[in-house]
């Protein structure tokens, strides 16, 4: 198998020359990886890209958390499928070379989110419209940090892009390159020569080929090369510490797709993709104490490789009869994926030589993993005018690999009807019912991630070690000693109802979203002195509620006038069936909504965009009210405190000028984080003044 993997591996790279078609051609429908839906009939939010353009951002999800579901929207939280390939991360792509992000509100979409709390955003990216041309735009500006009273150095941010396209009767072509360096300020008390940061590179690129009627081939390519850098140069003036982090990673991803209409009604979709990722880190620690008996250094090494080749042939025929639709298909899935991990850390005294009387080498530590999946999705879907529709199928594990307890089959079904089209197909409001459900099983790794400078956004994450009791934590940052548990392997599921109204002439949109699954959770709990074991490891199988309601309106739209405004809601609450009430997870929070009974806390946003002929602006606000954290972890009790979080994400104004020959000139100044409170729990507490402009030609 290994071999065949391999060959095929090669061959999807080696044809670059040929094959999400569907994904860029057919907007009507939503391309989730494995199933298709058909996005009139499924509850969505849906954000364009250049909405997005001016916020100074390295992950996506800082962007969109006030659009969709506030302080819950994390980079943790998210599972991207771009271009119906869901095993890429989201930030290979520049914002402007995104056409929209949309948020799927379906059951049947969370599949591949197994026992955690994600949610599945669906990326398209951008095809440049006309015969062609370019776009080249450039963002800098000041960045400082001053959460908690805390004063910063101020330092500078970048962000650069340049793009090209051409469109021919056959072909279309187009590449782009953006440069992007963001930064971390550290406080004053620091002496800080080179700030911490991040330098990443984004080169892309798409041919397509359309060789007959309704026929499709594309190659698309993305390279990702990207360093990070923190506390190099960089003094703690109180302790005497010195503490360098350099990580280097690069991202390789090639996809091709090839769309073809076998028969009247028959069509075959065909995709491949190969990923590779290498990421490797040097730490320093060098601690120079006067107080210490002999000062010492801590160097750690880590490297990570993963390769993953995912293909996907989804075959579909669909029949008319009369104002009914029915669209059977049959999605067959292959992924092979091999990631493999190597640690090793080493003490020495501060000249680098080894410690009298102590081990040189601290800790070694690696492991492997390999896998292969064939799935296999039956799938039908029956739709009646513009009113119903009624989608069901199931996920079958068809090679060696099997879903959770050994079952093969995870069944998913969803529901839609608009009751004001069902007698008036032509009314120009709606009114429309959702429901879905699916059960879902373990699926491919999702670790393809790229590394930025504020991984604490992240839903916390472990990983173990192969061969050992031991639990390695990025918190922690060390080999703890603990006791080993088993794994509990529920069948995961979620179920998901809603409601949306359409009215206005389609300038106004209420929608509701009420959702329940089940999840897993891990906790890392102290033992009693003396017990043999510093910690205990648990896992807990908690449900999940989640309720999120928005409303959506042009309040203006008028020749050289528009304004554009949002609001939204959301809580989550958790039950969690922990077997040590009282204590407090070392691990942290582990989970995103609120945990204990002390009440719900609510976040969301506010999201307004304004046209006055040439000038544009734009406000977002981001708030969090309610939540609890937890202030200090004394065994047995644990003290939290209220918190109440409201950010301004993104402040902008702009101008534009048209020159002659349909070219078009932006200029901006924006602000991120301009207003905040001192304590909170949303984004980060940076402050970006930028200033930046765009030019179309």
């Amino acid at each position: 198998m290994r071999n065949t993997t391999v060959v095929l591996a090669m061959l999807s790279v080696a044809s670059c020359s040929a094959f999400t078609v569907l994904a860029q051609g057919d907007t009507s429908r939503l391309d989730i990886g494995y199933l298709h839906l058909q996005r009139d009939f499924t509850q969505n939010i849906t954000i364009k890209g250049a909405d997005l353009e001016k916020m100074p951002f390295a992950n996506l999800s800082d962007a969109i958390a006030a659009w969709f579901y506030g302080a819950y929207t994390q980079p943790g939280t998210l599972q991207y499928v771009v271009d119906g390939n869901p095993v890429v991360d989201v930030n290979a792509y520049s914002v402007h070379d995104i056409e929209e992000v949309v948020l799927v509100q379906n059951a049947a979409a969370l599949v591949n989110t197994a026992g955690g709390q994600q949610e599945m955003v669906v990326i398209r990216t951008k095809r440049g419209k006309g015969p062609g041309g370019i776009t080249a735009t450039g963002e800098t500006g000041l960045v400082n940090a001053g959460g908690e009273g805390i004063r910063t150095s101020n330092r500078w941010y970048h962000d650069y892009y340049v793009g090209a396209y051409r469109n021919q009767d056959k072909i279309s072509y187009g590449v782009s390159g953006n440069f992007l360096r963001d930064v971390l300020p550290l406080s004053d008390s620091y002496t800080t020569v080179t700030p911490d940061q991040l330098n990443r590179w984004r080169l892309n690129g798409y041919f397509t080929w359309r060789p007959g009627k309704g026929d499709v081939v594309e190659l698309t390519m993305n390279y990702t090369p990207e360093r990070l850098k923190e506390g190099v140069d960089s003094v703690e003036q109180y302790f005497y510490d010195f503490v360098t982090n350099g990580a280097y990673q690069h991202y390789i991803l090639p996809h091709l797709s090839w769309h073809i209409n076998l028969l009247p009604g028959l069509t075959n979709d065909l995709q491949a993709t190969y990923v590779h990722s290498v990421y490797s880190e040097n730490d320093l620690l060098d601690q120079q104490d006067s107080s210490a008996p002999s000062d010492y250094i801590t160097k750690s090494l880590y490297k990570e490789t993963s390769y993953h080749f995912w293909m996907r042939d989804r075959i579909g025929y669909r029949v008319v009869i009369g104002r009914w639709n029915i669209e059977p298909a049959v999605n067959g899935t292959y992924e092979h994926w091999s990631e493999e991990y190597n640690e090793s850390t080493v003490e020495r005294d501060n000249s680098y030589n080894a410690i009298p009387g102590n081990s040189t080498t601290v800790d070694e530590s690696a492991y492997s993993t390999k896998a292969n999946l064939l799935i296999l999705t039956p799938a039908i879907d029956v739709s009646y005018r513009k009113a119903l529709d009624i989608q069901a199928g199931v996920q079958e594990y068809a090679g060696h690999e099997a879903g959770v307890n050994g079952r093969r089959g995870f069944p998913f079904a969803s529901l839609s009807l608009d009751l004001l089209k069902w007698g008036h197909e032509s009314h120009a409001a709606g009114l429309s019912i959702y429901g879905s459900y699916a059960q879902r099983s373990i699926m491919a790794s999702q670790g393809y991630t790229l590394e930025d400078l504020t991984p604490a956004n992240d839903v916390a994450t472990v990983s173990f070690l192969s061969g050992s009791t031991g639990l390695f934590t990025s918190g922690f940052g060390q080999l703890l000693t603990v006791v080993p548990a088993a794994v509990p392997t529920p069948v995961y599921w979620v179920w998901e109802t809603g409601a949306g109204y359409t009215g206005w002439k389609g300038r106004l949109h209420i929608g509701y979203t009420f959702e329940q699954r089940n999840f897993l959770e891990t906790w890392l709990l102290p033992l009693a002195f003396g017990a043999g074991f510093n910690y205990s490891l648990v896992y807990s199988q908690g449900r999940s509620s989640l309720q999120h309601a928005d409303i959506r309106v042009t309040l203006l739209d008028d020749e050289g006038l528009r304004w554009q405004s949002g609001v939204n809601a959301t809580v989550i609450e958790n039950k969690v069936n922990s077997i040590y009430p009282g204590y407090e997870n070392l691990l942290g929070k582990q989970d995103v909504g609120d945990d204990r009974p002390a009440g719900a806390s609510w976040t969301g946003g506010w999201v307004n965009g304004l046209q006055v002929k040439n000038f544009t602006a734009g406000f977002d606000l981001l708030y969090h009210f309610g939540e609890s954290v937890l202030s200090s972890n004394y065994i047995g009790s644990p003290d939290t405190v209220k918190v109440n979080s409201v950010i301004t994400p993104n402040i902008y104004v702009g101008y534009n000028w048209h020159l002659p020959g349909e070219r078009v000139l932006e200029l901006f100044v924006e602000s991120r984080g301009l207003i905040q409170n001192s304590s909170n729990d949303l984004l980060d507490d940076r402050r970006y003044y930028t200033v930046g402009g765009k030019l179309s030609i």
